[in-house]
């Protein structure tokens, strides 16, 4: 649980950065 738990919120994490880079 705590595997997919740190998967998910590194996949968050990416989407952010994402985001950031999108709208400087």
């Amino acid at each position: 649980m705590k595997l997919w738990f740190d998967c998910l919120t590194f996949d968050y994490v990416r989407l952010f950065n994402t985001l950031r880079r999108g709208f400087p």
